[in-house]
Parts: C-alpha cells; sequence; structure tokens
C-alpha cells in the first residue's frame, strides 16, 4: 500500500511501538543458528549413538531459538530449512563463484533491506494515478518520493504534472543508478542516493512513501 501526505497534513514518522522487538531481524536470525549450532556440538559431547539426527536438532533448535527472540513466524521455516538447505547446495557441484555473484547483485538490488526490512516495491500505474490527482495542475509543488526505486513513479508524475518539483530518495546503490539515468534530462527533478531518515521533510509539499497498514 502507498500513503502520500501534504504539507498541511503535519507528516510525522510513526515510533516505533512497545510491543516490536527491535533490532535487525537478520542478525537475530543468525545469532538462533549459532546459538543452535552450539546446542548440537553440546549434544555431540554426550558419549553413545545420537538419539537424535544432529542435522535434525538443529533445524528445530534454530527454529525454536529464532521464536524465542521474537523473530516473525515466517522466520521459523527459513531458521529450520537454513543449515540443510546450505549443505544441500555445497554439495551440488555449483562453483562458488556463482554464489558470489548472487550476493552481490541482491547486495546492490536491496541494499540495506537487512536493516530496514522495506524489500524493492514498484508502485502500480493506479498509485501513481493518485498520487497525480494530489497535486494541482499548473502547480510547482515539491513532491518527494521515498524509496523511489527505478524511478517509476518520478517519471509517471513528469508526464502529467510538468510543473512540479521532483525529488526521489533511493539508498540501494543499482536502483538509484537506473532512477538517475531515467531523470538525467529533467531539470526540475533530481534523485539522490541517500536515508530519508535524515531528512528534513517540512520543505516537500506532497510526500509519497509506501507502507504497510495494521488493522
Amino acid at each position: 500500500m502507498a500513503a502520500a501526505h501534504s504539507s498541511s497534513d503535519g507528516l510525522i514518522l510513526p515510533a516505533a511501538r512497545n510491543n516490536v522487538p527491535r533490532g535487525v531481524p537478520l542478525v537475530r536470525a543468525l545469532l538462533a543458528q549459532i546459538v543452535a549450532a552450539l546446542v548440537v556440538t553440546a549434544y555431540l559431547q554426550i558419549p553413545g549413538e545420537p538419539a537424535v539426527r544432529p542435522l535434525l536438532l538443529q533445524a528445530v533448535a534454530a527454529a525454536l531459538i529464532g521464536q524465542a527472540l521474537r523473530l516473525p513466524y515466517w522466520w521459523l521455516p527459513i531458521n529450520a530449512v537454513f543449515v540443510p538447505a546450505a549443505l544441500a547446495l555445497s554439495g551440488s557441484g555449483v562453483a562458488p563463484g556463482w554464489f558470489l555473484i548472487a550476493f552481490a547483485l541482491l547486495l546492490v538490488l536491496f541494499w540495506n533491506t537487512y536493516r530496514t526490512r522495506v524489500p524493492l516495491y514498484l508502485s502500480s500505474e493506479r498509485a501513481c494515478a493518485r498520487l497525480a490527482e494530489l497535486i494541482p495542475k499548473g502547480s510547482k509543488v515539491r513532491v518527494l518520493d521515498l524509496g523511489c526505486g527505478f524511478g517509476g513513479v518520478l517519471r509517471a508524475l513528469r508526464a502529467v504534472r510538468p510543473q512540479a518539483q521532483i525529488v526521489g530518495f533511493e539508498l540501494a546503490p543499482l536502483p538509484s543508478c537506473l532512477a538517475k539515468l531515467r531523470m538525467r534530462k529533467d531539470s526540475q527533478s533530481r534523485v539522490e542516493r541517500r536515508d530519508f531518515w535524515d531528512e528534513d521533510l517540512s520543505q516537500y509539499d506532497v510526500v509519497y512513501v509506501r507502507c504497510r497498514c495494521h488493522a
């Protein structure tokens, strides 16, 4: 879902809820795997034939520890299959370089998603049309797109609101680079690779952001 606010709406970035655990989920998931590995290591020190397969113990322990660390429920299967899947891939014969290439591509595409938990989310034509309705025709209103991705919203607004001054913020390297290329001939717009948490939003008339809404 997307939301747009004018300066008169008094846009305020909400503080984190008290019941939402702080910290990066990926770090907690990694911690769950490490603790589970320590559990398996200690279990293997017990004399005699193991009653439970170590790989199964790792999967169950990682899943349960992840829930104890208050990870979202959809992390449960991820924690459970992570080590078995990693071992299966290691024996698949795939050259290690391909994994490095895949990691590099994901890094430049999503960048700090591990911290913000906001993936690359492209706006639909309907969302762009609804946003344009909030901007009067012929107005030199200042519009900011938080997390502009590949610049689709910027291009759509420019086509129907040529007088508007449009700015897009995108922190991920690859999307921000492509957005800059798409808007390079537009003198009334700019794309910046920066974190919007450090920006004073009061200087813009319309701020557009994609968000998740909870009932």
